[in-house]
């Protein structure tokens, strides 16, 4: 079994693992595609011009599986759920691939044992939120200041369990 990915208007796949991506998920702008498997959270940049370039793989300090993973809209984060914890990292610079993943936070989002089962960036990529099995919604800043540090969650406690997030078109 592997992992490919194959061009709409025809041509050859481009192999891009051995075995099966537990997630995987594009960019709003398709720049950008991160697959998550075994413990390891894959990226590629990924151009009109010259497919999928070079790949960047970063290995979780802690093996497990990942529940949900998403991508800021242009390209910028890349958020992934573990464990009832939040990891977001940075993958764009200006604009500009980094080619390695550079942590930005690991957030506690939910009790040990719960799932995560969604993650959604707002439009602007400012905003990630996440909702799962314990009905609890966080809401996590991306490029918090040093000020804003100290407000850049929150957290929203449901009766019952949240799959389902969205954020309006102005975030």
């Amino acid at each position: 079994e592997v992992t490919e990915l194959r061009p709409l208007a025809g041509g050859e796949p481009t192999l891009l693992a051995e075995g099966l991506a537990d997630r995987a998920t594009f960019s709003a702008d398709d720049s950008v595609l991160a697959m998550a498997a075994d413990g390891w959270i894959r990226l590629w940049h990924v151009t009109a011009e010259r497919g999928v370039g070079r790949e960047s793989v970063h290995r979780l300090s802690e093996p497990s599986t990942i529940g949900a993973l998403a991508l800021s809209p242009d390209g910028t984060y890349l958020a992934a759920s573990s464990g009832g914890e939040i990891l977001l990292w940075r993958v764009k610079s200006d604009g500009q691939p980094t080619g390695t993943l550079h942590p930005v936070a690991r957030e506690p989002v939910d009790a040990p044992g719960q799932r995560v089962s969604q993650i959604l960036f707002s439009p602007d990529g400012k905003v990630v939120a996440t909702a799962g099995s314990s009905g609890r919604v966080t809401i996590l800043l991306t490029a918090a200041s040093a000020a804003e540090r100290t407000h850049r969650k929150r957290t929203l406690a449901l009766p019952s369990a949240a799959e389902h997030l969205a954020f309006s078109r102005d975030s």
